[in-house]
């Protein structure tokens, strides 16, 4: 075994005592091994030792760095040596530990890299001094005039008795600094030091704080060009005001809803303090403009026999005022030789045209109109819907909104057990959302959770009256790494008003009109199953839909490589024709592979891909059926390919 030293004295590496380029140089000359690297022309790690560590194991040690050595239960881990300024970088990482974990003195007495056996592996010696570990004896401040310093001590997070921890420091200054930001100061300015003495360190703040700014006006930079849009439709999503105190939360909304109005690639709202002295700042506002036009097309396919085409076309700034309109179509082909919908194998059809304007009457409001055509063919009958939409919401906050709906839809149904061919339902809705994802076509963090509330007929008409309660819920939590694990959570009633028409059975279910109804299965509620399959079996063969509702679903998304991810998801869920036809038994025996019934909650799981693209993750997904979701003579699973996420 031959030690590969350095021929000049070893170096203390001390925290915050070389600079970074000095020891970056250092470990570049010194921390070279002298032999080659072997035939392979890569050295292997075969070992990272540490000396002097007491207080802080070598596990934890080993994390903090990016070199890795061999583990027994991974033997398909690389380990190889990077050189010396990867070294580097991870010595500053181990210092960084050590002054986060309270030893502001640690220092690194030694590294070497010795070469063994033919030269390709190498093992590496890390000889510590760890140094005292220092606790906050106390905490002050300097130069804290215009605010409370009980409010800045309760905004620092940092207590005396708490181990010394650099990251804590660091957080602290940057708390309070965010808390003069929000209180006007533009100009204030925090830094923290440190005073050492035995095993007990005091944390001295000092501020400058400077004057509190006022708004004087929105400055918008034409450098780059606003192409058709209008000034006021910037002006308009500015939420801070003339005279008004210049409050960091306050320039980060204008700066989200000038962005959210979905005309600009790029927006920045910066506050410029006045060159004179005066304490008032202008609202600089940079936004680089978007194409306002936009056109797309996709297809799909899964394995319940049908090819889907989609198209859409829009035009997002309209006038210059941020209006939009756009149009798209979902046509789904079937290729089942047996359905074969007006001489075309046609098993859906969706024509839609929506128009949204941002500010209606000059307000906050905004309102969508849409206008659509949906065809569908069935086992036993096919149904046209033509219908019109009209939604107004308002903000309520910064993530939640208030909304109201009314629909009129036009029916042609082939139902046989439908009291008419052709009829007219009405209905009003009213909602309340709150979104919270950092990213709505490829979630990461947050959650989405909305409340919607539905009543049909009375005194707006239509052929039957009944009232429709939904609550949805999503949440993403970021795992380690890129690793994500997001749910979602679905229940639904409907509750048919009055008297009406029911069929042999007497199920609720019947009161409703078939398009109504809750119907689950398919690509984006319980996967492994065909579209809308779940719940009780007509006379045809066909699911009848549902008044009531539940579906869970559970999905880890994590990366694989380049713009490939991949998932792995169990679903579940059903819907009912009467609510008096759920209980608890049923969520246990739809994992029973002798319950065949219709009435258990059926479960799906499986694994798929991920391709992402500047319209949200290409989804490919294959669910299997669990328990007794599979009947005689069906597949064991389906294949589901879509584009967008499954929630």
């Amino acid at each position: 075994m031959e030690t590969m030293r350095p021929r000049r004295a070893r170096p203390c590496f001390r925290g915050g005592i070389l600079p970074t380029c000095a020891l970056l140089l250092a470990c570049a000359l010194l921390l070279a091994p002298r032999a080659g690297a072997g035939p392979s022309g890569e050295q292997r790690i075969e070992a990272i030792r540490f000396r002097g560590n007491e207080q802080i194991s070598d596990r934890a040690l080993r994390s903090a760095m990016r070199l890795r050595q061999p583990v027994w239960w991974n033997p398909l881990r690389k380990c190889p040596y990077l050189g010396p300024d990867y070294l580097a970088i991870d010595l500053y990482r181990i210092l960084d530990l050590y002054k986060d974990k309270g030893f502001p003195l640690a220092a690194i007495k030694d590294a070497e890299v010795r070469s063994r056996g033919d030269g390709e592996r190498v093992a590496i010696e890390i000889t510590l001094e760890e140094g005292p570990r220092y606790r906050v004896s106390s905490v002050s401040f300097e130069g804290v005039e215009q605010v409370s310093v009980r409010e800045a001590i309760s905004r620092i997070g940092l207590r005396p008795g708490k181990p010394l921890s650099s990251a804590r420091v660091r957080e602290a200054e940057s708390r309070l600094g965010a808390y003069y930001g929000e209180g006007g100061f533009l100009r204030a300015r925090v830094r923290g030091d440190l005073l050492l003495r035995g095993d007990s360190a005091r944390v001295i703040f000092r501020v400058k704080e400077g004057p509190i700014y006022a708004m004087r006006e929105a400055v918008i930079d034409t450098t780059y060009g606003a192409g058709p849009t209008r000034e006021r439709v910037v002006r308009r999503e500015i939420v801070l005001k003339r005279g008004e105190t210049v409050r960091t939360s306050k320039v980060l909304r204008s700066q989200e809803q000038i962005y959210e109005t979905g005309i600009f690639r790029t927006v920045r709202v910066m506050p410029v303090a006045d060159t004179t002295g005066l304490p008032v700042a202008d609202l600089r506002i940079s936004a680089h403009p978007r194409s306002s036009g936009w056109y797309g097309f996709g297809a799909g396919y899964s394995s319940d026999d049908r090819l889907r085409f989609l198209a859409e076309w829009g035009n997002r700034n309209i006038s210059g005022r941020a209006r939009r309109l756009e149009a798209n179509a979902d046509v789904a082909l079937s290729l089942d030789p047996n359905l074969r919908g007006r001489g075309l194998p046609l098993q859906s059809a969706l024509g839609r045209v929506r128009y949204t304007e941002p500010w209606l009457f000059g307000t906050r409001m905004k309102s969508q109109s849409t206008l659509y055509h949906a065809f569908e063919e069935l086992k036993t009958f096919d149904q046209d819907i033509t219908g019109l939409e009209e939604i107004v919401r308002r903000g309520i906050g910064r993530h939640s909104s208030l909304g109201l709906g009314i629909t009129n839809k036009w029916v042609r149904t082939g139902d046989p057990s439908a009291s008419g061919r052709t009829y007219v339902t009405r209905n009003v809705s009213s909602f309340i959302e709150e979104e919270r994802r950092d990213n709505i076509l490829d979630a990461r963090r947050g959650s989405y959770t909305q409340l919607l509330a539905e009543y049909a007929g009375g005194l707006l008409g239509g052929r039957t009256e009944f009232s429709r309660w939904t609550a949805t819920g999503s949440w993403y939590l970021p795992l380690r790494g890129k690793v994500v694990l997001a749910t979602r959570t679905r229940i639904g009633l409907i509750v048919p008003v009055g008297s009406g028409a029911v069929g042999e059975e007497g199920l609720l279910v019947e009161r409703v009109p078939f398009e109504e109804r809750f119907r689950l299965g398919g690509g984006t509620t319980v996967r492994g199953y065909k579209e809308y399959s779940l719940g009780r079996v007509g006379d045809g063969g066909g699911a009848i839909g549902g008044s009531a509702l539940f579906l869970g679903n559970v999905e880890i998304r994590f990366p694989l490589i380049w713009l490939i991810s991949g998932a792995a998801f169990l679903d579940g869920g059903n819907v009912w024709a009467d609510v008096e036809e759920i209980n608890l038994d049923r969520f246990r025996r739809g994992f029973e592979k002798d319950e065949k019934g219709p009435l258990s909650v059926r479960y799906g799981a499986g694994l798929g891909l991920r391709i992402a693209t500047p319209v949200g993750p290409f989804r490919f997904d294959y669910g299997l059926k669990l328990g007794g979701g599979r009947l005689a003579g069906e597949n064991p699973g389906e294949v589901h390919l879509s584009l967008g996420q499954a929630f």
